[in-house]
């Protein structure tokens, strides 16, 4: 499970992030509908791994989230897997100035000068597990198998080019838990190492 935000300096515009007939997502709502071919190259990504922009779907409010004094875009994205996506709702963007004039009333600061006027995001996780229950629980093979059924067949998850039917007998799913496992443990430890 993972949600993932940031610049990917892609506009997607209107470009579709899955397979039409093969993957059932809600249309996302667009405000900027500039492309680029990052935003191609950024499309095509997710619908090979069964992800999707989560801007512009499940929402309260959408907008742009780049003013500034060149024009305004959609580069900033959140990212979510197919299967997750229903779990996100009341997904919104909000400026920045909006944020602070929320919080300190409007016109008490002159925000002009604020340039640009970037987002920030928000949303309800309607997940039954907390933060705590995820970190608490270990991976387990019908995990790392679900995950796996998720990909297409004859893609390749990388440079060595091993297809993903390679990964989906019983001997490499346990050794896939057994690595998560292990590198889920490891980064904890180094975490927990490093604010103690």
């Amino acid at each position: 499970m993972f949600y993932l935000c940031g610049d990917w300096n892609s506009l997607c515009g209107d470009m579709l992030d899955y397979i039409p007939g093969v993957d059932s997502l809600p249309e996302r709502h667009v405000v900027d509908f500039k492309c680029n071919t990052y935003g191609s190259i950024f499309c095509d990504f997710l619908s090979d791994v069964s992800c999707c922009i989560l801007n512009g779907r499940n929402m309260t409010q959408n907008d742009f989230t780049c003013v500034s004094t060149r024009g305004s875009s959609v580069v900033d994205y959140c990212i979510v897997p197919y299967e997750r996506l229903q779990h996100f709702e009341k997904f919104s963007v909000n400026r920045a100035s909006t944020l602070v004039d929320t919080v300190n009333g409007i016109g008490k600061h002159d925000l002009k000068g604020i340039v640009p006027d970037h987002e920030a995001t928000e949303h309800d996780d309607r997940s039954c597990m907390t933060t705590d229950d995820i970190l608490d629980s270990e991976i387990t093979s019908e995990e790392v198998l679900n995950v796996l059924k998720l990909s297409k067949a004859g893609k390749s998850p990388g440079c060595d080019e091993i297809p993903m039917e390679m990964y989906k007998n019983p001997t490499a799913i346990n050794a896939l838990t057994q690595l998560a496992e292990l590198q889920i443990t490891s980064a904890i430890a180094t975490v927990y190492s490093k604010i103690t």
